[in-house]
């Protein structure tokens, strides 16, 4: 039985970058911030998992300018892996399309460093492993730092005589608009590799499908602000003659951050309450965390969002004066922080039976809240109407944008959905009866 070939998966090295948005209780204190050392753990895991080789999917420095800076932490990189008899495949991104070429000519006597789809040419390697190939990878690189068009409609390899192919491509899934080689799921996936590592977009994820080639974004290895929250690591794929198995291998990013760390607050609480349950919260969460979740992690950033009623009218102020510099005791050297944005969806209590009993446009839009919080809004012909005119004056925005997130649940671009119409509608009307009724003073 032919062994395992195992290889470790990452993108996004961003080498010139560091993280940035630590409020003050930790940013003096947290270490190893940049991707350039994130880059050395990443090697230091290669090496400790006995891995066969690394593919980097793209952007392996942040722009040509970063070129001096990262090319010594690079080949020092590349050469203890091909010591160690790790091989490494890499395509260019849009980052650093301007520097790829450079890059490979300065490697180009390093045996088992591997740049490939050089110029936007599609090219294929084989893994040699004990003197066969035993595998094929191939990739395309960003000849410039914007490629508006498919590049999977010029794929010209042969296929690959009955090895795996693991297809490597720094790309914009499904975003048609993009001007960052935008692809389809189903252009990856009519073309021959048997699964796809793409790079671009920095949030991890992992579309895979029985009987159809596998799509991962490994994600950004350093997660560098608050458009990059949740796990940050690499990732380890092994292929067993035709299986194909893909898993998080461990966490790189000694930083993250996450942005919606849930607290329930009541009628009558103080700033200091307040503050002790979103502490609490930071906690709870720190101590969930799984064990492939911690490794280098060395802090978590969170930014608290509120639900409930409250009167304090400055209940908000308070926090984002006192959550930055609220310095915690660490959990087994992992420590938590608190950003000052908070998303506060706490309403101001309102007597909504006594609003419906009092008639009038007081009492219609009592009823029109009423009728958004029981879920009778469903179907409604009133609220139809104003869903759509939401829709049509989206269609008239235009949004762009490098290395977005994207998110598998709720999305942060695109047009809203009808819970969150309902939502800002009900926001809006408990506000207007506030004001009507004078409770809010």
């Amino acid at each position: 039985m032919s062994q395992k070939i195992r290889l470790l998966l990452t993108a996004d090295l961003h080498l010139g970058r560091a993280t940035s948005g630590l409020p003050p209780s930790v940013e003096d204190s947290v270490m190893a911030l940049t991707c350039r050392e994130a880059w050395t753990r990443i090697v230091t895991t290669a090496i400790d998992e006995s891995v066969d080789a690394v593919l980097i999917a793209g952007d392996l420095m942040e722009d040509s300018n970063a070129y001096y800076e990262s090319l010594g932490p690079l080949v020092d990189g590349f050469e203890k892996l091909v010591a160690a008899g790790i091989q490494v495949f890499a395509v260019g991104g849009n980052h650093d399309a301007r520097a790829f070429e450079r890059l490979a000519e300065d490697c180009c006597s390093m045996s088992g460093v591997h740049f490939i789809g050089r110029q936007g040419k599609w090219e294929g390697r084989g893994l040699v492993l004990d003197g066969r190939e035993r595998l094929r990878v191939e990739g395309w690189s960003f000849p410039d730092l914007k490629y508006p068009t498919d590049p999977t409609g010029r794929y010209d390899l042969e296929p690959g005589g009955g090895l795996p192919v693991v297809g490597l491509l720094h790309a914009d899934l499904d975003s048609s608009q993009s001007p960052y080689a935008p692809v389809t799921a189903a252009s990856l996936r009519s073309r021959p590799a048997d699964f796809w590592v793409l790079g671009h977009i920095h949030k991890p994820s992992l579309d895979s499908r029985n009987g159809e080639a596998g799509i991962l974004y490994p994600g950004s290895p350093q997660a560098m602000d608050f458009g990059e929250t949740g796990w940050h690591g690499v990732w380890l794929m092994e292929v067993d003659g035709g299986d194909i198995a893909v898993s998080k291998l461990r966490q790189i990013s000694t930083v993250r951050f996450e942005d919606s760390l849930p607290v329930s607050v009541e009628e009558a609480m103080e700033v200091e309450e307040v503050e002790k349950l979103i502490r609490n919260a930071g906690l709870e969460h720190l101590d969930a965390l799984e064990y492939h979740e911690r490794n280098e992690l060395r802090c978590v950033v969170h930014r608290a969002v509120l639900d409930g009623e409250n009167r304090l009218s400055d209940l908000v102020g308070g926090l984002r004066r006192s959550l930055p510099e609220l310095r915690m005791p660490d959990r087994d050297g992992i420590v938590c922080a608190f950003d000052a944005k908070i998303r506060d969806n706490t309403v101001f209590p309102l007597d909504l039976e006594s609003c419906l009993q009092r008639g009038g446009a007081i009492g219609e839009l009592a009823q029109t809240l009423s009728d958004l919080q029981e879920n009778r809004w469903q179907g409604a012909p009133w609220f139809d109407d104003i869903y759509h005119g939401v829709l049509e004056e989206y269609g008239n925005v235009s949004i762009t944008g490098d290395d977005v997130v994207r998110d598998d649940g709720e999305k942060p671009f695109g047009p809203p959905g009808k819970g969150q119409v309902r939502e800002m509608l009900a926001r809006q009307a408990r506000q207007l009866l506030l004001s009507a009724t004078g409770e809010a003073s």
